[in-house]
């Protein structure tokens, strides 16, 4: 993680995200995600004091309805991916591993997240996708 940019704020030890380090003007730590049961990056805005109940709930949210996200975020990776790899793409489970989010807004009916996937494509580049207000908005960024 980026040490440079971390104000000497202590870390701290939030019961749903475990321990988060500031850097900036986010939080980020690790946590099991539920759906998966794999261990992801939480990245969630917030204060030098960490208060995240915003966060906490649409958090709770993406993990209750990940399954009818996933729908929404797979044909977008299938489509991206192919493009990236010139060739089909059967399975998106297969080819794309979820490695964190990136949580964002201040009210639960207006969140924006970004869902961060790792790829087994040539180069191996990573797939990042917007979901604002629980849908995919169709914008997928890649990098390597």
């Amino acid at each position: 993680m980026f040490d440079w940019f971390r104000k000497n704020i202590e870390n701290i030890n939030d019961p749903v995200f475990g321990e988060m380090g500031f850097a900036k003007s986010y939080w980020e730590g690790c946590c099991i995600f539920p759906p998966i049961e794999k261990e992801i990056e939480i990245f969630a805005d917030g204060n030098e004091e960490g208060v995240f109940d915003t966060q906490h709930a649409i958090y709770r949210k993406i993990v209750e309805s990940y399954a009818s996200l996933k729908d929404q975020i797979s044909p977008l990776l299938i489509e991206e991916g192919e493009s990236w790899e010139k060739e089909s793409i059967d399975n998106a489970e297969e080819t794309f591993n979820l490695t964190a989010i990136s949580i964002s807004g201040s009210e639960l009916n207006s969140m924006e997240c970004v869902f961060m996937f790792e790829s087994n494509l040539t180069g191996t580049p990573t797939f990042d996708v917007l979901v604002k207000n629980w849908h995919t908005t169709g914008t997928v960024e890649i990098s390597r």
